[in-house]
Formats: C-alpha cells, sequence, structure tokens
C-alpha cells in the first residue's frame, strides 16, 4: 500500500519526511524508522500548525498516531510521541474529533484506513 502524504508534506519521499521527522520533531532516528509511515500529514499556517502521523510498527504491526501543534514562536519540537490505536478506533466518528483535516482529506484518509488490514503479530 503506497503511503499518503498530504498538506505541506505532499509530494515528499518516505526518506525526506524521516529527516523532517528526526530534525523538526527532534526524533531519535532509531525512534521514527521502528515506524513504516502510512500517513503524513502537517500544515504551517503563519503563526499556528498541525500534523499527524499513522504508523504501524514494523515489528508488531500495531497501528500508532502522533499528532503534533505548534504556534508562533514554537515548532514541533519534541513532540513526537506515538501513541497507540486501532483499526475500530480510526474508523470511528470519534477519531476526526481531534483533527482539523479539510473535507477532501478526510474522505483521503478514510479510503485509505478502510484500506488498511489487520496484521498477524
Amino acid at each position: 500500500m503506497k503511503p499518503l502524504y498530504l498538506e505541506d508534506l505532499d509530494g515528499m519521499t518516505e526518506e525526506e519526511i524521516i529527516n523532517h521527522i528526526i530534525t523538526e520533531y527532534e526524533a531519535a532516528k532509531e525512534d521514527v524508522n521502528k515506524y513504516d509511515i502510512l500517513i503524513a500529514s502537517e500544515e504551517r499556517e503563519m503563526c499556528e500548525g498541525s500534523s499527524w502521523f499513522l504508523l504501524r510498527d514494523k515489528e508488531t504491526g500495531n497501528l500508532y498516531e502522533n499528532h503534533g501543534s505548534h504556534c508562533s514562536y514554537y515548532g514541533f519540537e519534541e513532540q513526537w510521541e506515538p501513541e497507540e490505536t486501532t483499526l475500530k478506533y480510526l474508523k470511528s466518528a470519534n477519531h476526526f474529533y481531534l483533527c482539523g483535516f479539510s473535507k477532501e482529506n478526510k474522505m483521503l484518509i478514510m479510503s485509505f484506513i478502510n484500506n488498511i488490514k489487520e496484521q498477524q503479530t
């Protein structure tokens, strides 16, 4: 399944996304490389922004989300703390309660999520 990169990360390669996370989020390379990046979205407006990543642990197959935000003074520093999630939650109406995606991107994300298969560990 080809990854989905949206907003300011659209058009980047996987390597560029990984380097971006290491640099902008001040994440350790080994903490980023343990995941397959399924969805990456980041939006930087003039004074604020947000990000969301959907990840799959390469060893266990478990899904993780990482949320970030920034204001005019601070960036995404130290905001690489993936939290385990489930397909059931990602497919629920509650998932987008915390996410400020456009209607178009919500449709792209939901289509992607609906095509994710559970991995056997």
